[in-house]
């Protein structure tokens, strides 16, 4: 179950609590990961398998030709994103993207925010909360100017600007190089990746965009051994490598990430040998997140507004307050208790 869905799991009481077989697991997981399969108890409803740590990808070839500089901060990445239009009209930095809710749900994870937390028996939503809102107003921001471009990730016109040079960056997550591979394949070897922007010089943290966990539903007939290897099939050294290499994930356990499948850089970035050097030093940074019990009506509001306002290069504010709004009236209609 992707973390996300978790909240919805638990409410239905679909999942078992595993804390009394899988407890001793927690030290292989950062706390930020662990964090998403307790729901903010003493219960564990999961173990972490893969994650999905954010970071910036940058053409490093088209960065030196224009004389760019890989952004630090997300001021310095509107100064950058200003800087190559000036330079190449025709090119965007990056691109806002609607098509794809857990972006945006990364990005304002790492701005701290908390979408989903609760009080007793009461949800609260915060899903316009200032963190969010700095995030949709900076984005909004820059579409509206046409510093970014507007255009839906994972489509042909996305791919072809990323393969042509059109655009030059993507905000991404650790999972790229594989989408890079089939999107963008003439360009192998001209990629480099780097942090995340911060909003402030002095921080340092990531989000998550993606990820899952494994469970043990309630109707089990052998939940003390399904939780056993739960635990096992993530914490296990072959275990995850075997995961990594019929599967693709990159593992929540920390000791995996610079092990096994992990030692060498993805081979379309065979140019950045401490590729996952980084990336488990990145990965360790990812921000806590606060998931609730209808992340599915948030996120199709999100398509929704924040599609249009993309495409309209219109207010994401407003859009922000719909998929607010949407996501409160649903909670309320299925009689969860709301407080606001």
């Amino acid at each position: 179950a992707e973390y996300q869905a978790l909240p919805t799991l638990v409410s239905n009481d679909a999942l078992a609590d595993i804390s009394k077989e899988v407890g001793d697991a927690r030290s292989k997981f950062a706390e930020g990961v662990w964090q998403q399969t307790t729901l903010g108890t003493d219960a564990v409803y999961a173990v972490p398998q893969d994650i999905g740590p954010m970071m910036f990808y940058y053409r490093a070839d088209l960065f030196k030709k224009y004389g760019l500089k890989v952004p630090t901060t997300w001021e310095q990445f509107a100064e950058t994103a200003r800087a190559l239009k000036k330079k190449a009209p025709q090119k965007y930095l990056t691109t806002f993207s609607a098509n794809d809710s857990g972006l945006f749900a990364g990005l304002a994870q790492q701005a701290g925010a908390k979408w989903w937390t609760t009080s007793g028996d009461k949800w609260k939503v915060a899903i316009d909360d200032a963190a969010t809102q700095k995030v949709a107003k900076f984005w909004g921001g820059l579409v509206k100017e046409g510093a970014i471009d507007n255009q839906p990730m994972y489509q042909p016109a996305w791919n072809k600007a990323l393969n042509t040079g059109e655009e030059i960056a993507w905000v991404s997550a650790v999972w790229a190089p594989g989408t890079l591979t089939t999107a963008a394949p003439d360009t192998k070897g001209k990629w480099a990746m780097a942090p995340l922007p911060q909003w402030s010089a002095s921080e340092n943290v990531t989000g998550s965009w993606g990820g899952s966990s494994t469970a043990v539903t309630t109707d089990s007939g052998h939940q003390a051994a399904a939780a056993k290897f739960a635990a096992w099939l993530n914490t296990d050294g072959d275990a995850l490598n075997a995961l990594a290499k019929e599967g693709g994930i990159y593992p929540a356990s920390t000791s995996a990430q610079l092990s096994g499948a992990f030692s060498n850089p993805p081979a379309f970035f065979s140019n950045q040998s401490d590729f996952y050097t980084q990336a488990a030093a990145i990965a360790k940074t990812t921000a806590p997140s606060a998931w609730g019990p209808n992340v599915n009506v948030a996120y199709a509001t999100f398509n929704d507004a924040f599609g249009a306002a993309a495409k309209n290069k219109s207010d994401f504010g407003a859009a922000l307050a719909k998929m607010q709004d949407a996501t409160v009236a649903d909670m309320k209609k299925q009689d969860f208790w709301v407080s606001q």
